[in-house]
């Protein structure tokens, strides 16, 4: 279930808050540790206002809220709490807790306790403090805590699901804000989302429209299927937004989700990932060709050009494949006939690496230049074709080339002199829509791809890889197209 997190400092804010919801449904937390005008007669109106199950909350400063007042306070406090008669209230859990916990049980057996421990500074040992909070009568038992790496935050997932339906167990911060996505998935009794950005109480807190509209959250349960992204950073691709309306249509009950993942953490991710049942993963930079080692098994193309973007699960097996290379020249392809073409790569990266094999293998003449003349000649070397540094560009020019791409997430790489006019230009960067780059070639009447083309064309390979036959490549692409086409003029 979802559930919205209140706060606001008088009767009025939060009477405002809650009657904007317009749902009758969604389980509310009232904080009452924001409130600075305490009117208990009206907090009874508004109980009896709105039929919402409720949360009431009073958290202190020592677990992150705003009550600072002394334990005596914070006990008569929220035995006043309990006259109003939530449906749940949440007790901070602490060793002198017991007596009182089961005091307000006996006076009040149609509230349910919610027993609750935060730490903003890491994930502790929660199997053990699990242990000593069971000593403390509750119903349910919240752990919000701080993880350190997306593995973390899968070990916690995987903690309340082996736990659930007593346990809900969520994450803060960077790593933290996956794990309130993936709560219905793991058994989570319910997650606590806010109305906007600004209302948020815990850094990491997901907004209610997030969870409804992009992630489809209504749909989600124990049985769903996930797939992920991974790279460093993950914060700035669409492909939740993407991947996630494809999903939607497709299967309804998947979701799509990002986990932020250095090249250290690599291990560690997989075998989670393993653990709680990931079907499919997206790789990003700057993990393409590091996380190689880590798979079981490479599909020959993707061994040939040592990079990898998508990862499919069979049973406790990973087996690594490209779909980068085949997204890019297709959508080159739609413009312009590759075979017999020059290409000039700006970049020596693992996407070059990839997408010019492909090329190569298509028919097409290649030369890489990059800021960093040895890895280009390298680079170039390995595949039988011509490298050097960006200061042979003008020499490319003079000869002449039929398409020029940007590998490189320099907006402007090059000076705009050295782009012939009217040949075909791409970067492969996705948004925004029109790098600098592309609007300098737009002014010289270039044939344009976008990288957003390329995200889409790689995105349906992904998608034939996890799901085989049930894909239409063309329906995908369109929906696909229309999606990030509307994300990129929300970005513009």
């Amino acid at each position: 279930m979802l559930c919205v997190v209140i706060k606001g400092t008088n009767f009025k804010e939060i009477f405002k808050q809650i009657d904007n919801l317009k749902n009758e449904q969604t389980l509310i937390e009232i904080r009452f540790d924001f409130v600075d005008d305490w009117d208990q007669i009206a907090f009874e109106k508004l109980r009896k206002k709105f039929p919402n199950p409720m949360i009431f909350t009073l958290r202190t400063r020592a677990q992150g809220g705003e009550f600072a007042g002394s334990q005596v306070e914070y006990v008569k406090k929220i035995k006043a709490l309990a006259e109003i008669k939530p449906e749940y209230i949440d007790i901070e859990y602490s060793a002198e807790s017991s007596h009182w916990i089961e005091e307000l049980h006996k006076a009040h057996s149609d509230i349910k306790i919610l027993l609750s421990l935060h730490d903003f500074e890491k994930m502790p040992d929660l199997p053990l403090i699990y242990q000593e909070m069971q000593k403390n009568q509750a119903d349910l038992y919240k752990f919000s805590v701080m993880p350190k790496s997306s593995a973390e935050a899968l070990s916690l997932l995987h903690f309340m699901k082996i736990n659930a339906p007593k346990v809900i167990a969520m994450g803060m911060g960077k790593y933290g804000e996956v794990t309130r996505v993936l709560s219905p998935v793991f058994g989570g009794a319910f997650v606590y989302c806010s109305t906007s950005k600004e209302t948020q109480t815990a850094p990491g807190q997901v907004t209610l429209t997030e969870l409804l509209n992009t992630y489809n959250y209504e749909y989600l349960s124990p049985q769903s299927n996930i797939y992920a992204l991974i790279g460093d950073p993950t914060d700035r691709s669409i492909s939740h937004l993407s991947h996630n309306t494809f999903l939607h249509h497709l299967e309804r009950s998947s979701v799509y989700v990002k986990f932020p993942v250095s090249i250290m953490e690599i291990p560690s991710f997989l075998s989670m990932a393993k653990t709680v049942g990931i079907k499919g993963i997206s790789v990003t930079m700057p993990l393409k060709e590091d996380i190689i080692p880590f798979l079981d098994e490479i599909d020959p193309f993707a061994k040939k050009v040592g990079a990898i973007n998508t990862i499919v699960f069979q049973g406790d097996r990973t087996i690594g494949y490209n779909t980068d290379a085949k997204g890019a020249l297709d959508a080159i392809d739609s413009k312009i006939s590759i075979k017999g073409k020059k290409m000039v790569f700006i970049g020596a990266g693992g996407a070059v690496k990839s997408v010019a094999a492909e090329a190569i293998s298509r028919g097409a003449t290649v030369v890489i230049l990059n800021r960093n003349q040895e890895r280009a000649v390298s680079l170039a070397h390995s595949m039988g074709c011509n490298g050097g540094g960006l200061d042979q560009l003008p020499k490319a020019f003079e000869t002449g080339y039929d398409i020029l791409i940007n590998a490189t997430p320099d907006p402007m790489p090059i000076e705009s002199q050295w782009i012939i006019p009217g040949c075909v230009v791409m970067d492969f960067t996705t948004k925004p829509k029109y790098t600098t780059f592309l609007t300098q070639a737009k002014k010289k009447n270039c044939i344009l791809v976008h990288g957003y083309e390329m995200f889409v064309g790689q995105a349906v390979g992904q998608f034939r890889l996890w799901f085989g036959e049930r894909v239409d490549e063309s329906q995908a692409h369109q929906i696909l197209n229309k999606t990030v086409l509307d994300c990129l003029q929300i970005e513009h």
